[in-house]
């Protein structure tokens, strides 16, 4: 009699998991409750830290059998599963906040992962959280001794990656979806607000019939942003070939007060309730005197993130060491993100290519190149791998493309190639390729982002740079009066109806975080 063993990751699970959807049931509930009737299922094993059991045996009253995770380092996880599937020929493992786990997929997962015998078995191109992943037991042990991942709570996909690793040493099979809707990048897991909603407007959803459910229920993928960019400073170190001169007409603001910054985050905590916020759009956010106290309020709300787009000019070690000491005295988040992400916009790795994108003569690139440079260098010693040296595709400087990214991976561990944007035809067109999809979609950047300029004032998104269309003021108008009026638009492009700045756009398919 085949008898498998189910892991149900809870990690940490936050207040998301255990409200209750308008089924009457949490997220954690449901996904017990489908775990339970799993295939051959004949032990369920909740992988949890102290303190979420405690939660789960306070709110429950259910014989849990736990496995308590102290350490949550994919290493640790890998032989805390090995050390209970001894007696078991199939491990399971799915998440706590799943709420739309599918028996039947599931059932079909298995039966394809037993005839091929398999090691190691998932499903492709479904949303995330229709289906467990699949592992012998013996590939456990090995896992763990290929995996340095440390700290699965951030990388939820932390068996995959680590399969990766050695990916022709093992036997993988597959379950292909059959509607491909990786586009969407919807998962169905509800450990945030965002997801909690998007959950609930989802209740009925299935293996069997996600695709025409999404296609009926695409109002619902308008949720809460969860990236915000707030420009507190418009004015720059530097003029670019692929950044638009400020529209003094539209907004003649060149800093915003602190105040008026702490007063948008505040916003931002109560309605998305987590999200990752760039300090600037065009602008320079070095040039503002409050930097390291903005960078200090964000990083006190634990769901927040910060993004430093930057030139990496005009640092001083001061700013730049306080800015340290914030990040490193900052609680560990609670929204799956590093503390503090930093882009640096090199662009080249020639002083004269330097000195073309920006307009300067080949001593002042050469000694600005450098310093932006060193400033790369610098960040990446005391940040690690959240740095990203960024280089904008353009017909200008594709041809230091590829030494670009050779120079800068040697040095560092994630390179950035950004792909030009015309604004929606008010640049000049340099980009090198065409990227967009063969079928349009609505905007990504509708559905999930909020932009903020110096003056408070929120255009439709990044591209309307002359704000054409206003959807209202961060300081003086609620969130969800903004996100109304945005609505609308995105109504239009569900059907494929897309008028003004949105004809043109060809950044509706890029995303941020």
């Amino acid at each position: 009699m085949i008898k498998s063993i189910n892991f149900l990751g809870a990690f940490e699970l936050n207040e998301f998991a255990f409200k209750e959807f308008d089924c009457g049931n949490s997220s954690f509930e449901l996904a017990y409750k489908a775990m339970s009737n799993f295939p051959f299922c004949d032990k369920v094993i909740v992988l949890a830290d102290e303190t979420t059991s405690k939660t789960i045996k306070a709110k429950y009253n259910q014989n849990f059998e736990f496995a308590l995770i102290n350490d949550f380092s994919a290493k640790s996880v890998f032989n805390t599963m090995s050390e209970y599937s001894g007696e078991f020929d199939a491990v399971f493992f799915s998440f706590a906040d799943a709420p739309f786990l599918d028996n039947d997929l599931t059932e079909e997962l298995f039966e394809q992962h037993r005839h091929f015998k398999a090691e190691y078995s998932f499903v492709d191109g479904y949303p995330e959280g229709f289906a467990p992943e699949i592992l012998t037991k013996g590939l456990l042990s090995i896992l763990s001794g290929l995996s340095e991942i440390d700290d699965v709570r951030k990388v939820r996909n932390f068996i995959f990656e680590t399969v990766k690793k050695d990916i022709n040493s093992f036997d993988i099979e597959t379950l292909i979806a059959p509607d491909d809707l990786r586009h969407l990048r919807l998962q169905f897991y509800a450990n945030t607000k965002r997801q909690f909603n998007l959950c609930n407007n989802m209740l009925g959803i299935k293996a069997d019939n996600y695709a025409e459910f999404i296609n009926a229920h695409r109002d619902c993928l308008f949720t809460l942003p969860g990236y915000y960019a707030i420009e507190i400073s418009r004015q720059k170190l530097l003029q670019s070939c692929y950044l638009p001169a400020n529209d003094e007409k539209a907004n003649s603001i060149n800093v915003m007060q602190k105040e008026s910054v702490f007063k948008i985050i505040d916003k931002i905590s109560s309605y998305s309730d987590d999200a990752v916020i760039s300090l600037s759009i065009f602008g320079e956010p070095v040039l503002h005197s409050n930097l390291e106290e903005i960078i200090e309020y964000v990083l006190s709300f634990e769901r927040l993130s910060l993004l430093i787009e930057t030139t990496g000019l005009d640092w001083t070690e001061n700013r730049i060491s306080q800015i340290e000491k914030i990040v490193k005295n900052a609680k560990p988040r609670k929204n799956g993100h590093a503390p503090i992400y930093w882009i640096v916009k090199l662009d080249a790795i020639s002083s004269t290519q330097y000195g073309a994108i920006h307009g300067l003569s080949n001593d002042r690139a050469d000694v600005k190149l450098k310093q932006a440079s060193e400033f790369t260098e610098t960040l990446y010693k005391l940040f690690g791998a959240v740095v990203y040296p960024q280089f904008i595709r353009m017909n200008e400087n594709e041809e230091e493309l590829e030494s670009f990214y050779r120079n800068w991976k040697e040095r560092v561990e994630n390179v950035l190639i950004q792909k030009y944007d015309h604004f929606c035809t008010k640049m000049q067109d340099r980009k090198v390729a065409d990227l967009s999809p063969l079928l349009r979609h609505p905007c990504w950047h509708l559905k999930r982002d909020m932009y903020i300029f110096s003056d408070g004032s929120i255009p439709l998104c990044r591209e309307d740079i002359s704000l054409t269309t206003v959807l209202g003021n961060a300081l003086t108008d609620d969130f969800d009066t903004i996100r109304n009026r945005a609505f609308p638009i995105y109504r239009q492009q569900l059907d494929t109806n897309y008028k003004g700045l949105c004809e043109y756009c060809d950044e509706y398919y890029t995303y941020n975080f």
